[in-house]
């Protein structure tokens, strides 16, 4: 999702990131965070679709449960415009954990003429959605999405994520959990993209007309 979501974690030296493996073509990292035990992940691919088509997609966010995994139900707070945006979300937890809810804002900064967008998500707090019953805020979430222009049909999209989901959990579990949604949360993209709808909604957009520009201008550049 929505990932965004500038850097979502600002360190005078960041950790490196260490390569975990490569499942049907997603590379997945992980790093420490400092001051934490739990961990940040990355996930890497190549998928076959326009930049603008990615667009389209995680600007649907009622959809997001249909595909990204375990988001149990979304919805907007406010809405500043098509791309920046505040929202609530809850996601299913294993059982018998207790589910958890967040209070996220999403953030994207687009150019075009260099082919890319970058969404970064951050949990805040927000006191028209305070902590409900039956459910556990989390402690942090913090996320991104950056997705760069390869040619007319591929880009290169790369997910980032960590959260810490408040509790008494072990540690081993949480990061087990978080090593899981880059991989799984880029197939659910990578299926989305193919649907119609944000095909031919990308076709009339203000998006696709600033890429072929940039293409025209030469900022982008296609094979054949």
């Amino acid at each position: 999702m929505l990932v965004a979501w500038g850097s979502y974690c600002l360190y005078a030296t960041e950790p490196d990131w260490e390569f975990i493996k490569e499942q049907d073509g997603i590379r997945l990292y992980r790093r420490d965070v400092p001051g934490t035990n739990i961990d940040e992940f990355k996930g890497e691919t190549v998928i076959d679709a326009r930049i603008d088509v990615i667009g389209m997609a995680l600007r649907d966010v009622p959809a997001y449960p249909t595909w990204m995994p375990d988001c149990r139900q979304i919805r907007f707070v406010e809405k500043f415009d098509e791309e920046n945006f505040i929202l609530y979300q809850i996601q299913n937890a294993p059982w018998p954990v207790i589910d958890r809810d967040a209070v996220v804002k999403v953030s994207t900064i687009i150019d075009w003429e260099a082919g890319r967008f970058t969404v970064t998500l951050q949990d805040i707090e927000d006191p028209r959605v305070p902590p409900v019953p039956n459910l556990v805020r989390l402690a942090h979430l913090s996320g991104q999405w950056h997705v760069e222009f390869l040619d007319r049909e591929h880009s290169r999209v790369t997910y980032t994520f960590t959260a810490d989901p408040a509790g008494a959990l072990p540690i081993n579990m949480v990061n087990a959990n978080l090593q899981k949604a880059p991989y799984t949360t880029l197939q659910g993209l990578r299926h989305i993209v193919r649907d119609p709808i944000y095909i031919e909604a990308a076709n009339q957009s203000q998006g696709k007309q600033m890429l072929e520009r940039s293409i025209k201008l030469g900022y982008l550049t296609v094979q054949g």
